[in-house]
């Protein structure tokens, strides 16, 4: 292999990887194919040991988090639990403290007697209407009428 065809190969691979051979990005392709082929290769393994190295701390973390976050649910539930119980004693003691409600029969009583009254009046005026309306039509229909020819002109 070319040392151009090297140097373009590690300006394409590592570029595209931000984690790998930052400090061989840093350097023009001149000094990298100035590198022999035993030094280029030896950079990659301790950038693959790096990236090895990395992913694993990488996991670790995220298993870490894992189990704190397990353990922080059930510190959560515990903690809803409580919650819930001091909500249920306010409950109970407001319902054994809550007056009773007032009778009002009475008064429902009344109010459904004036809502009859008032329907009764309604049913009074519509009757009223009604006929007042059936008086007005047989009045027209008897009435002498002008002709509609008359009446337009015609």
């Amino acid at each position: 292999m070319s040392n151009a065809l090297l140097s373009l190969f590690v300006v394409l691979t590592f570029s595209s990887c931000p984690l790998w051979g930052q400090d061989l990005l840093l350097r023009t392709p001149s000094q990298v194919s100035s590198m022999s082929e035993q030094d280029f290769f030896k950079k990659q393994v301790e950038l693959l040991n790096e990236r090895y190295k990395d992913f694993f701390i990488h996991t670790q973390g995220v298993e870490r988090r894992r189990v704190d976050r397990e353990k922080g649910a059930g510190e959560k539930k515990r903690e809803r639990e409580k919650q819930k119980m001091a909500y249920e004693k306010v409950r109970q003691d407001f319902i054994r403290q809550r007056k009773e409600r007032p009778d009002m029969t009475k008064e429902k009583l009344d109010f459904e007697q004036k809502l009859k009254e008032r329907a009764e009046q309604r049913e009074k005026l519509r009757r009223k209407f009604v006929e007042h309306q059936r008086a007005l039509k047989k009045m027209r229909e008897t009435a002498k009428k002008i002709p509609e020819k008359k009446v337009l002109g015609l």
